[in-house]
């Protein structure tokens, strides 16, 4: 049994009750159905011979603009196509503000003409100098925009409006993780950046054609790509910070981990090191005062699927380790809370 197909009919009303389509198609998966209880503004599909078929409220939500009086809303309504339907129009009451004849199903088909292969880069010269690993393989990190893109090949059938038809790229990179990495016109060939791409063992990219009212999908074959893998930046203190002798020391850093959705635990995963020691996890912590001197401190990521800590940073995306130096200067001044034996203000 075919699936039921879906008008999704969305644009912007403004006062004057001119609608402007914007991004219309067709699906067979809706994931949530608008809450529009309520709403004057309804989509029909009609038949050939003129009968209402289906009526639908349209959800309608007020748009923030900034010059007085071009007040608009945003329409977004589903519609069930029956196969008698001819037209799809949305109305106020007894008024049409846009109709529309409904097209025969588009096609499309997608080829897979380059894979796309994740950017190298070298490391930064800071990292050489921490004592990086300077092997000619280490040498060139994953992770770096660039590399080469995909390059797909389309072949859609003609748009019904040419004004709406436009083409979404979706990146699925594992079970249930999906991605939009591109909207656009309906063109031949499209190159999408590695860098925008997490990597996987089977990846694939499905391409959604709409020709302006209903919609057609294809996919490529899978493919495998580099993972990007965690991100980590320490975003306090900075690389060389001098800090005065006596004062708690803050770190702050963060992480994105491309290729994983974020889990309730994700904080205890960041932990933090100083001079090789376990301090803190999360993405804040607080250290107490340090010794005067050079000291290293470190961000790791702890894996979800291994106990071992990876490292990663926003520079390197692969490098050794992610750190920072930095000096706790020698108190030169007495601080205000550690006055010497003698009252300074007995004198007074």
């Amino acid at each position: 049994m075919p699936e039921r197909e879906y008008l999704l009919i969305r644009g912007r009303l403004n006062r004057a009750d001119d609608f402007t389509p914007r991004r219309c198609g067709s699906t067979a998966f809706i994931h949530h159905w608008p809450r529009a209880e309520g709403s004057d503004v309804f989509v029909d599909t009609i038949s050939r011979d003129g009968t209402v078929l289906r009526s639908e409220p349209a959800l309608i939500e007020s748009e923030r603009v900034c010059a007085p009086g071009e007040e608009t809303w945003r329409v977004r309504a589903y519609v069930a196509l029956d196969a008698e339907a001819a037209e799809v129009r949305l109305r106020r009451g007894g008024r049409v503000l846009w109709e529309i004849r409904i097209p025969d199903p588009p096609q499309v088909r997608v080829a897979l003409e380059a894979v796309p292969v994740r950017g190298f880069g070298a490391k930064p010269s800071s990292d050489r100098r921490r004592g990086a690993n300077s092997d000619s393989e280490d040498e060139a990190t994953s992770g770096f925009p660039g590399g080469k893109p995909a390059v797909l090949a389309l072949d859609t059938s003609e748009a019904a409006e040419p004004d709406l038809a436009y083409v979404t790229v979706v990146h699925q990179w594992g079970d249930g993780r999906f991605r939009t990495v591109h909207i656009g016109p309906a063109e031949r060939t499209l190159e999408i950046p590695a860098d925008q791409l997490p990597g996987g063992r089977e990846c694939r990219l499905i391409v959604i054609y709409s020709n302006g009212i209903r919609s057609a999908t294809a996919a490529t074959d899978s493919f495998r790509l580099e993972a990007i893998g965690p991100i980590l930046s320490i975003t306090r203190p900075g690389d060389g910070a001098q800090i005065p002798e006596g004062t708690p020391l803050t770190l702050e850093g963060m992480v994105q981990d491309p290729e994983r959705p974020a889990t309730p635990r994700e904080a205890e995963r960041l932990v933090w090191t100083v001079d090789g020691r376990e301090v803190g996890s999360g993405p804040v912590a607080s250290v107490d005062p340090l010794e005067a001197g050079e000291h290293t401190v470190g961000l790791s990521y702890r894996s979800m699927d291994e106990d071992a800590l990876t490292h990663r940073d926003a520079d390197s995306r692969g490098s050794s380790g992610t750190m920072v130096r930095i000096v706790v200067a020698e108190a030169t001044a007495v601080p205000a809370n550690a006055w010497p034996d003698r009252d300074p203000f007995a004198d007074l």
